[in-house]
């Protein structure tokens, strides 16, 4: 290898450890600094370790980057990458940092409420909805995300704010129990205060609901173990009434994960 492309990799690689960090600072649940050490594979896009605790870890290194700055170093011939030393940038499309795909998990329960309304009917007997890839989401752990465009989903969602949020999202996917239908919900006018209490507008979709059931009040929302940033949210959420006018009527709660969200 020349000196002029030995230099070009080592600054390719200098620029990816770089966006590495960053990205870990946007995770959801960082790595730690001995953990970051500790990886080998910068093509490994999501690694889950210390399951038991409850923690998900998320290194966001992609191959992207790995294959344009050596795609780069390849055309420069041992010159520079991306034009850096020359007012570029290295890195991959100029800024050292992937755009990310919206990613997503639910555990959805609907049902009929304890106490039903006069002429007031839920098409659901009480049936629990799971969305992951494949751990779905609790209080303990906040399972496997579904990414935007993968195996049909569609994903998107924001969380804004520092302190307090501001929160929406939506998520269409299949179900373990339902692999064949998607169900869909959605979260609108979402609010976190600082405390991690919050409320948000929920709309729930599944097979047997056969319609779309909207809160007929903000549902309450909250956080899980402090898990709210810009960009991503883990919390739970109760809807004593999803409605479907003129007589459906049922409960909804469970747990949601958004990641990867504007706001990020």
């Amino acid at each position: 290898m020349t000196g002029g492309l030995l230099d070009c990799v080592l600054t390719a690689s200098a620029s990816l450890a770089r966006a590495w960090r960053a990205e870990n600072a946007r995770c959801a649940f960082p790595l730690t600094q001995a953990e970051l050490h500790a990886i080998r594979e910068p093509w490994q896009l999501c690694r889950t370790v210390e399951r038991e605790r409850g923690m998900k870890f998320q290194m966001l290194g992609t191959a992207l980057a790995v294959v344009m700055s050596t795609a780069a170093c390849s055309d420069a011939g041992g010159g520079n990458v991306g034009g850096a030393g020359n007012g570029g940038s290295a890195g991959a499309g100029g800024s050292g940092s992937a755009v990310l795909p919206a990613q997503g998990a639910v555990s959805l329960f609907v049902g009929p409420p304890a106490v039903r309304a006069n002429g007031s009917s839920c098409p659901e007997s009480g049936q629990t909805y799971d969305v992951g890839a494949p751990g779905v989401p609790s209080t303990s752990s906040p399972g496997d995300s579904v990414v935007d465009g993968e195996s049909g989903a569609v994903i998107s969602c924001s969380v804004r704010g520092s302190g307090t949020y501001a929160f929406s999202g939506s998520l269409s996917a299949s179900t373990i129990e339902v692999s064949h239908y998607p169900i869909n919900i959605a979260f609108s006018d979402g609010a976190i205060a600082a405390d991690g209490t919050g409320t948000a507008t929920v709309s729930v979709f599944t097979p047997t609901l056969a319609g779309t059931f909207t809160s007929s009040a903000p549902c309450p929302i909250q956080v899980v173990n402090h898990q709210v940033k810009g960009g991503s949210i883990w919390a739970e959420f109760s809807c004593s009434a999803v409605t479907s006018p003129p007589t459906g009527s049922c409960v909804a709660h469970g747990v949601l994960v958004f990641e990867n969200c504007d706001g990020s």
